[in-house]
Formats: C-alpha cells, sequence, structure tokens
C-alpha cells in the first residue's frame, strides 16, 4: 500500500443569519391619529379586494396579506431600534478635560507648574473615574436584565 498523503480538514463557522422581516412600528397604532388613518386605508384596500372576488383562496390570502403589509408600511412605518450610547457626553468630557491637563503637565517644564497641573489632573482623574456613580448605572442595568430574563423565562 503506498503512502497516501495526510487530509487535513478545516470546519467552517456556519454565521447566523439576521432575520429579514422588520417589524412594524405598532405602538404608534395606540395614537388614534394613526388608528384612523390605518383603518381609512385598510377599508379602501378590502373594498377594492371584495371587486376582485377570485375563486382561488391562495390568491386570496396573498392579496390580503399583501394589503395589510403596504398599509402598514405606509401609515405606521417599522420600528427602528434605539440604541444607548455606551459613555455618556458628560463622561466624555471629564475624559477629554483629563488628557488636556496631562498634555500641559508634558509640555510645561517648569516644576511648580507641573505640580500644579498634577494635582488638577489627580483631581481630573477622580471626576472621570467615580466609582460610585459607575457602581449605581451597572447595579441598575443589572437588575433590568434580570427582569427581562425573568419574564422571558416565566413565558
Amino acid at each position: 500500500m503506498p503512502d497516501s498523503p495526510d487530509v487535513k480538514l478545516k470546519l467552517n463557522r456556519i454565521s447566523k443569519t439576521k432575520s429579514s422581516s422588520k417589524k412594524y412600528d405598532t405602538t404608534k397604532l395606540k395614537l388614534p391619529e394613526y388608528q384612523q388613518a390605518f383603518k381609512l386605508e385598510l377599508q379602501n384596500k378590502f373594498a377594492s379586494l371584495q371587486e376582485l372576488n377570485s375563486e382561488d383562496m391562495e390568491t386570496h390570502w396573498t392579496a390580503v396579506k399583501e394589503s395589510y403589509q403596504k398599509t402598514a408600511e405606509a401609515t405606521i412605518g417599522f420600528h427602528q431600534k434605539k440604541s444607548k450610547p455606551w459613555i455618556s457626553e458628560e463622561s466624555w468630557r471629564k475624559v477629554d478635560e483629563r488628557r488636556n491637563l496631562k498634555e500641559k503637565i508634558n509640555s510645561t517644564k517648569s516644576e511648580r507648574t507641573k505640580d500644579k497641573w498634577r494635582k488638577e489632573y489627580e483631581a481630573a482623574d477622580k471626576k472621570a473615574k467615580d466609582k460610585k456613580k459607575m457602581g449605581e448605572r451597572t447595579s441598575k442595568q443589572g437588575r433590568k436584565s434580570s427582569k427581562k430574563w425573568q419574564l422571558e423565562r416565566s413565558l
């Protein structure tokens, strides 16, 4: 038996495909003006569907489905996900202030002014790294996520 070459196989990761179906912003239907506009447009579409009066159930169903989708898209639109910034503007401002003080320390040659800038830098550093506020923020987020997890688990 001749020597056979070694064969190596690599496994490829299958990436998760994102669902292409967009969700409609149904919260707008709670507002009376959107609700009324949706009803009116849907009634108009159904009136035109009754005139078609097709015998085939499949074509009738697709027509009804398309009329709902087009009406929802035209009147209420799609739900747009709102993401929060992971660092607030106030925190960015404190970090920039601290960075500017550090540059002043490095560019100054006099020891007296360096000591003055170092003291200001230490104070700005404490403000930028306020552990108490960060702890409160993370604990609040943790409580929210645990409540969400409990709700999902109960369903």
